[in-house]
């Protein structure tokens, strides 16, 4: 699964159907775009001098942990 990170630092996956969730699980998410497309465009339009990123393998296991941790946590 491919995940990008935000130019704000929000993880975001990308899911079979193609649409991007803020959760590797499209069912527990709280935000949601159609497609990879639509969320560049809208995250251009709040941040036009940052980019949103394919994350990198430090930051896939930086949020992996946050999950795992929040999970513990709840």
């Amino acid at each position: 699964m491919r995940m990008f990170v935000t130019s704000d630092g929000y993880p975001f996956y990308e899911q079979p159907d193609g649409s991007m969730t803020d959760t590797p699980i499209a069912s527990e998410c709280d935000m949601q775009w159609t497609n990879l497309k639509e969320m560049l465009s809208d995250n251009d339009e709040d941040y036009p001098n940052e980019a949103t990123i394919e994350a990198t393998l430090t930051q896939r296991k930086h949020y992996c942990r946050i999950r795992y941790n929040h999970r513990e946590a709840y």
